[in-house]
């Protein structure tokens, strides 16, 4: 992960620790001002004495501290016009959905703010009687102050695409491949990518791709789901998804491709633990993604060292997602084609296409040329980056089956990548 993302993640774990102290707070304000004043006269203690001490009516003058109280109305309003100004546009670019929950993020803070307008107003017209119930007003004054910083704090986050992609993810999660399309994840996701690379907005982009390449490559979907789900069916989400980001990725800067490239590896390992995907030459998952990049070959190999990246190295996007797909898939034996052969097939089938494709094109006879240092790049990277990566994070028990993984990757690659680079080459 990047400064930025550890920044960002510390600022909202930290706000949202804060929410422990205000709640007891609360809650001593609760005991000090309406528990303790009822106790029985047989319960003695001096913090009890103390918070039961009547107050002289006559020399109380508590409109200083109610009017601190009341004071905070304006923090209050700043805080909630710039949630329902960040509600608004996610209303309007997102989900409806996604600006109910900005609001709701604003529930424990206005709860809390109009019990202390409650309980101003009481103590305007039926001044305190006892000691605890000035320290009740106090403690919630404070509790209240506690929540407007964690609301602050966290309000960059709620700002963020990234909050925007999560939620989106999180829709996704439990829904079959083939659903996607009418999910309203899908569409935000589909959505943001595509309007991210058009503005030319790099954080934005950032924001989007990463958490959604993560998603695909460790995304688990029961076998049985596929049994009676028609081939094209399955693949179109994904192929909607890839074949939306190419025409804009034509026309953008290359840092625009790179971040595809963390889509591209998580599609491209959803496609391998898909049965659907069996044979990616017969499919046309990649066919108007590659068709749309013919003309820029420079963003073409940007995204595919951000793929090759995201698949084989810890970085902005988090673990290597290989790791991420292998772990998410522990459960399948260790003959299933899709740990390793697949993935292969997968990979490899981006660049046949990529390679077909620009071999056809007039004048483009040195389109290929690049491919076979592409995939000694992947494999380097595979044995060297990914092979780091298996030694220092995984433990002794599965150390062993990764390493075998890593190598039978290695060389499944270059097995197909001999078959199909060159079929493509004679097509």
């Amino acid at each position: 992960m990047g400064v930025d993302d550890i920044e960002e993640l510390g600022t909202v774990r930290l706000s949202r620790l804060l929410v422990w102290p205000a709640a007891a707070l609360l809650l001593f304000g609760m005991a000090a001002g309406w528990l303790i004043p009822e106790l029985p006269d047989s319960v003695t203690s001096p913090i009890v004495a103390y918070l039961r001490t009547p107050l002289a009516q006559g020399n109380l003058n508590i409109g200083p501290i109610l009017g601190a109280g009341i004071a905070t109305f304006t923090v209050v309003n700043a805080v909630l016009i710039s949630y329902v100004s960040a509600s608004q546009y996610a209303n309007r670019a997102f989900s409806a959905v996604l600006g109910r929950l900005y609001l709701l993020g604003l529930l424990p803070l206005l709860t809390v703010f109009g019990l202390i307008i409650a309980i101003t107003m009481l103590y305007l017209m039926m001044p305190p009687t006892f000691v605890g119930q000035i320290w009740e007003f106090i403690l919630w004054y404070f509790a209240l102050v506690i929540l407007l910083i964690a609301a602050v704090m966290e309000l960059p986050d709620r700002l963020s695409e990234r909050y925007v992609a999560l939620w989106a993810i999180r829709w996704l999660r439990d829904a079959p491949v083939e659903a996607w399309i009418a999910n309203k994840g899908y569409a935000i996701l589909q959505a943001g990518t595509t309007a991210a690379i058009t503005r030319v907005e790099v954080g934005f982009m950032r924001s989007m791709a990463f958490p959604l390449g993560a998603f695909l490559s460790s995304r688990v979907e029961a076998d049985k789901d596929a049994a009676d789900i028609g081939t094209a069916e399955r693949l179109r989400p994904i192929r909607d998804l890839v074949s939306a980001l190419g025409s804009p990725l034509a026309q953008a800067p290359t840092a625009f491709a790179y971040c595809a490239g963390s889509i591209i590896a998580g599609a491209s390992l959803e496609l391998a633990a898909n049965p659907a995907a069996a044979d990616m030459m017969q499919t046309d998952v990649f066919d108007d993604f590659v068709r749309a990049l013919s003309g820029a070959p420079d963003r073409f190999e940007s995204l595919w060292a951000g793929m090759q990246h995201s698949l084989c190295r810890r970085g902005v996007h988090g673990e290597p997602y290989l790791l991420r797909y292998w772990t998410a898939h522990i459960r399948w034996s260790k003959d299933d084609a899709r740990r390793v052969h697949r993935v292969a097939h997968v990979i490899v089938a981006l660049l046949a296409k990529w390679q077909e494709v620009r071999l056809r094109q007039a004048g483009a006879r040195q389109g290929g040329a690049k491919t076979p240092q592409m995939i000694d790049d992947l494999c380097l990277d595979i044995e060297q980056g990914l092979m780091n990566q298996v030694v220092h994070h995984t433990n002794a028990a599965k150390r062993a089956e990764m390493v075998e993984m890593l190598h039978s990757l290695v060389r499944d690659i270059r097995a197909t990548a001999a078959v199909l680079l060159a079929t493509s080459n004679d097509t």
